[in-house]
């Protein structure tokens, strides 16, 4: 073979390569402009988030539970910190209470419906009780600075399903291993009864995280 006929060769091994790459770096742009063109319906939830929480304190004298805000005064808030993989999420909440706020009558709760869409908890099963099943949970702490002694407690956060009395499924906080009149975990804060003497005070904060299944999102 001539150096001629070796120049030949090596110009089209050349050619190819060139078309090669180039046809391997115009199906990289159509690949990722396909994925930069999907719609917002077709995108999955985003996954992180901060938001407000809709807070609520509950009259559970009868059924259904009637639900009020909680008024968390000046300078306080309640928030969430969503995280998602997949279909599983975990939700950090912080809860502050600030001057002059009126925490209510009653235990403090989340509605399931109140989450933001994307966010909204798949409904546990309620085969533990005919009242309420504690479903997707974690743990939590309680701290009141108003108090000298026993102002800090660890908790339970639970989504619990409460259907059978009409409430669907709220958020619950519990103390565990405190109980009240033999009716079981005392519901957080409720009515200031055990352990807290009276409704938590100003600067008093909630912590908790929880891991929970959420709904699939509408298609």
């Amino acid at each position: 073979m001539t150096d001629h006929d070796d120049q030949d060769s090596d110009a089209r091994a050349q050619t190819r390569r060139k078309f090669l790459a180039g046809a391997g770096l115009a199906a990289g742009a159509a690949g990722a402009a396909t994925l930069l063109g999907a719609s917002p319906a077709s995108a999955s939830t985003p996954a992180t988030g901060e938001f407000d929480l809709d807070l609520k304190w509950a009259d559970i004298t009868g059924v259904p539970w009637v639900l009020d805000d909680v008024d968390l005064g000046d300078g306080g808030f309640a928030k969430g910190v969503f995280s998602a993989f997949g279909d599983m999420a975990a939700l950090s909440i912080r809860i502050l209470v600030g001057e002059d706020a009126d925490p209510g009558d009653g235990p403090w709760v989340l509605e399931a419906s109140s989450m933001p869409s994307g966010y909204t908890p798949a409904t546990p099963p309620n085969d533990l009780s005919p009242t309420g099943t504690p479903g997707w949970g974690g743990v939590g702490n309680v701290v009141d600075f108003t108090k000298m002694s026993d102002n800090n407690h660890e908790l339970l956060v639970s989504w619990n399903n409460f259907t059978s009395i009409g409430n669907g499924t709220l958020l619950t906080w519990t103390i565990p291993n405190v109980h009240n009149d033999a009716s079981g975990s005392v519901l957080f804060n409720y009515g200031g009864s055990a352990p807290y003497p009276s409704p938590l005070g100003a600067s008093s904060q909630v912590v908790g995280i929880l891991v929970y299944l959420r709904e699939p999102e509408e298609p």
